[in-house]
């Protein structure tokens, strides 16, 4: 059963507390990232977790974790398009400290966190379309 995360996280998500029935963020850059509240219900992330965006794009769900992972938590942000992550890079520049931008193909993964250092993530997730 999902947990209904009006409230819960109030105080640290980054989503608007009435997203309505499209379940979308509003975004600067002309993407909105679907799916976010599910993204959150799954992934569950909380303060000081590590967790791995593998395919960060614009940067539109990183966002929303970030939100719930600080203080002390990190998104190493992947994406395999260095003008997507650039685009990302700037969305997340007040996160700049707590992200881990990397371009990189996601299938790179283990050994992209060996290179960083990281014997462990807290949780992982990729948008990888229909």
């Amino acid at each position: 059963m999902l947990t209904d995360l009006a409230g819960v996280h109030q105080r640290q998500c980054l989503i608007p507390p009435m997203l309505g029935s499209e379940d979308r963020l509003p975004s600067d850059f002309g993407h909105r990232p679907v799916m976010v509240r599910q993204t959150l219900e799954l992934l569950r992330p909380m303060p000081g977790a590590i967790i791995v965006d593998a395919t960060v794009g614009l940067g539109g769900h990183a966002s929303t974790v970030l939100g719930h992972v600080l203080p002390g938590g990190r998104v190493i942000a992947l994406d395999r398009d260095g003008e997507a992550l650039e685009a990302a890079r700037k969305r997340l520049s007040e996160f700049a400290p707590a992200v881990t931008f990397v371009q990189e193909d996601f299938r790179n993964l283990p050994s992209v966190l060996e290179r960083l250092g990281f014997r462990r993530v807290d949780g992982l997730f990729a948008d990888l379309g229909i």
